[in-house]
């Protein structure tokens, strides 16, 4: 009989995609030892007024950016390509657990800040009801449960309820991540702070260089280069994308 499988999901407006994105698929996937990681590109996220680019933009990049990985390993899913509505992670999740059956292993990618707010976020603390959550460190946040102040208490509760804090070689962690869903994981890697902010400042400057000081244009192209991968740098500068820091 086949295994079941194992997938993890990275959703995210990915305007535009960068390093870092790609960074987070795959310490998730070598740390749960994953089948495959689905990029599923966000036509309209609810927690976001817009997008800078289009969706059809979005997603060209985004297969762009897989090209410097192992393809056999990640995939696009275009589940969120309906820009008419909103589309949240709960109901994602459930359309991804039916189309993948209950004994699949499924893994939602998220970053700590994320984490730390989810009981605004849209049946937020049910997320585990339909797959593991794989929680990215992110700079400048810290999870501390001790502290009061720093979550609501019914977060507090899910958390102490849902959290795996056992070493990942430990059996009770491959115990936990063995299970279709239902727990929430730190994944201990190195911090890639990437601001999407920041990086379409830096293209919409590249765009304006003859009125920068050269140092600052040198910074720009360092920031740019290091974040995109060569393929996505080329399709923004052949579209003309994000020349004032939108569309």
């Amino acid at each position: 009989m086949e295994r079941p499988k194992a997938l993890g999901f990275l959703g995210g407006s990915f305007d535009p995609i960068h390093k870092g994105h790609l960074h987070l698929a795959q310490e998730v996937r070598r740390t749960f030892n994953l089948d495959k990681i689905v990029l599923i590109p966000n036509a309209h996220p609810p927690h976001k007024a817009g997008n800078y680019t289009s969706y059809a933009d979005r997603l060209k990049m985004s297969a762009l950016a897989l090209q410097a990985l192992n393809h056999r390993q990640y995939e696009i899913s275009t589940l969120e390509q309906d820009a008419a509505k909103a589309h949240y992670t709960a109901d994602t999740l459930k359309l991804l657990r039916l189309q993948y059956g209950p004994e699949a292993r499924l893994f939602f990618i998220m970053g700590m800040d994320s984490l730390l707010t989810l009981d605004t976020w849209h049946e937020g603390l049910t997320l585990t009801d339909s797959a593991h959550l794989a929680v990215l460190l992110r700079p400048g946040y810290t999870l501390n449960l001790a502290d009061e102040t720093a979550l609501s208490a019914q977060l507090k509760a899910y958390l102490e309820q849902k959290l795996v804090t056992a070493a990942p070689d430990s059996a009770e962690f491959k115990a936990a991540a063995a299970k279709p869903s239902g727990r929430i994981f730190i994944v201990h890697s190195r911090e890639y702070a990437v601001s999407s902010t920041q990086l379409r400042a830096d293209l919409a400057a590249l765009n304006q260089s003859a009125a920068m000081a050269a140092d600052a244009e040198r910074s720009a192209q360092h920031e740019v280069k290091n974040m995109l991968t060569a393929p996505v740098l080329r399709y923004i500068t052949a579209h003309q994308l994000y020349k004032t820091g939108g569309k």
